[in-house]
């Protein structure tokens, strides 16, 4: 089964993020040496009304 976490940053977090950051790639880093991790990062917004919009522009 696949999940996706979506987070959204609040304000004031930039040195919280920044103290973790270490053990966070190192997380991430193991679930993708163990084949458990699909994509990580930010994710694009959607700008387009259909799926099909966004392939089209995926392919360019």
């Amino acid at each position: 089964m696949l999940y996706v976490i979506y987070a959204e940053d609040i304000a004031d977090s930039l040195e919280k993020r920044l103290s973790v950051r270490p053990a966070h790639l190192a997380r991430l880093q193991l679930l993708h040496d163990e084949g458990r991790l699909l994509t990580a990062g930010p994710m694009r917004p959607l700008t387009v009304t259909n799926r099909a919009q966004q392939d089209s522009a995926d392919q360019r």
